[in-house]
């Protein structure tokens, strides 16, 4: 009548071993720096720069600019390299979460989480 209660305790442990190894993640991926940088070129050759850095959660954003881009003239090439910078860091932080998520998966102990992204892709 109990004889499955050995699988219960191993779910169990499982479950356990999964919050731990969710809150290093969480840890990693918070500490995990992705950077995007958009450069074009004014006509006197000067480089202008719009550079976003984000943690691995596409959290604790920051944003530099080149002041050759804080002028008037440039609103509309400025905020084309904002969308941009911000795009490419969303892209890169959304990869960093996946393949984590896809080695948790990997990792978890339970059958069938190894495909459980298997239908995703990662760009």
């Amino acid at each position: 009548m109990f004889g499955g209660l050995g699988n219960l305790g191993s779910l169990l442990n499982i479950a356990v071993n999964m919050e731990s190894r969710i809150k290093n993640m969480k840890e990693k991926l918070e500490g995990t720096d992705v950077t995007s940088v958009v450069e074009s070129q004014d006509e006197h050759n000067a480089s202008k720069i719009v550079e976003i850095n984000a943690n691995g959660l596409g959290g604790n954003i920051r944003v530099s600019i080149s002041p050759s881009l804080l002028v008037a003239e440039c609103k509309e090439e400025l905020e084309t390299m904002l969308r941009q910078a911000m795009e490419e860091a969303v892209r890169k932080a959304t990869a960093v979460i996946f393949s984590d998520a896809q080695q948790f998966a990997r990792e978890s102990g339970l059958p069938g989480m190894d495909k459980l992204f298997s239908g995703f892709k990662n760009e």
